[in-house]
């Protein structure tokens, strides 16, 4: 084979591959495409203060291990124990109740 049709078919095999690959990556998200339709921000900060302030002193719970009653009635004692503002108890609420049992 010549240099050049050697050349040309690693350019196509490139380009094939390249290609195929971006056919593969995720769609993005909307803010709103999430349970309850509470933005994707606050659940995420809401995780992330959960696994800061519950992680402290017990594991990390799993928004599916309770429904939305059980979080609602769970959080207010644990917000006291935790000395956590209201603020970060309501993030903390609102990302448990997104992914609570049905």
């Amino acid at each position: 084979m010549k240099y050049t049709t050697v050349k040309t078919l690693i350019i196509v095999s490139a380009i094939a591959a390249l290609t195929a690959c971006a056919s593969l990556t995720k769609p993005a998200q909307k803010d709103t495409d999430i349970t309850n339709g509470k933005p994707l921000t606050d659940l995420e900060k809401g995780m992330q203060l959960c696994k800061a302030n519950c992680g402290k002193c017990h594991g990390v719970p799993k928004p599916n291990e309770r429904n939305e009653k059980g979080w609602q009635v769970i959080i207010p004692p644990m917000q006291k124990k935790a000395k956590i503002d209201d603020a970060t108890a309501e993030l903390i609420l609102k990302y448990l109740v997104a992914g609570a049992k049905k």
